[in-house]
């Protein structure tokens, strides 16, 4: 079979690898070897090594010495903390982008949850859910809050696919986000802040109530976070 993959960027690499790791097509604790992911992508080892080190930067990869690289495990017991420091964090990024963005990248979000429309696909929509937030934060224009809300934000998402499809969850995904498109035409800062925790805080909620297994949920401290 001809590889797709081949003659891809090392950007494009990094978001194959990203996607396999977000939807656990690579499993938790699984070993990923250079030599593996060269073979799998057509390319040399060192862009393979640079790939796996952002990776790790981002809570999807352990690199353990003399060990390799192996995809992180998804730690239930963190999530309380998680969503509490990502409220936090979301409500800065919020004041940010109401003051931050342009014009240009206002339209670049319009355009995008336009393509948003009519998909109901789990995948499709966690990943445009994934996307979505990386555009809104990179007009924070602050990549150290760019780089702590990715982080937290991936020590959750995977956690999504344990339960079968929460479609009121998913439907609400489109909704939020053109309530926050509307809040930044006109300039409403205080708005887009509140709506934007509003948004982590009903995610919370859906995550303890859906998508945390039972033989899990004494595990997890997201019941201490507050709602």
């Amino acid at each position: 079979m001809e590889n797709q993959d081949y003659g891809k960027s090392k950007e494009e690499i990094l978001e194959s690898i990203r996607k396999k790791i977000i939807f656990r097509e690579y499993k938790p604790g699984e070993k990923l070897g250079e030599n593996q992911l060269s073979d799998e992508f057509s390319v040399s080892r060192t862009p393979i090594r640079e790939i796996l080190t952002k990776l790790s930067s981002e809570n999807l990869i352990e690199l353990i010495p003399n060990k390799g690289a192996y995809v992180s495990q998804i730690n239930v017991e963190k999530l309380g903390d998680v969503f509490l420091f990502r409220t936090y964090l979301i409500r800065l990024a919020g004041k940010l982008i109401a003051e931050r963005i342009t014009e240009k990248e206002i339209a670049t979000l319009k355009s995008h949850l336009e393509n948003m429309e009519g998909i109901s696909d789990q995948r499709k929509l966690i990943w445009f859910d994934w996307r979505t937030h990386e555009l809104l934060n990179k007009t924070t224009k602050s990549e150290f809050l760019q780089d702590s809300l990715r982080r937290l934000r991936n020590y959750t998402i995977r956690i999504e696919l344990f339960p079968e499809e929460n479609e009121t969850f998913y439907d609400s995904f489109s909704k939020d986000f053109k309530e926050l498109l509307d809040k930044l035409e006109k300039n409403d800062a205080e708005g887009a802040q509140e709506l934007l925790v509003d948004h982590i805080r009903g995610y919370a909620k859906v995550v303890r109530e859906n998508f945390i297994p039972e033989d899990l949920a004494p595990e997890s401290n997201v019941n201490d976070f507050d709602f």
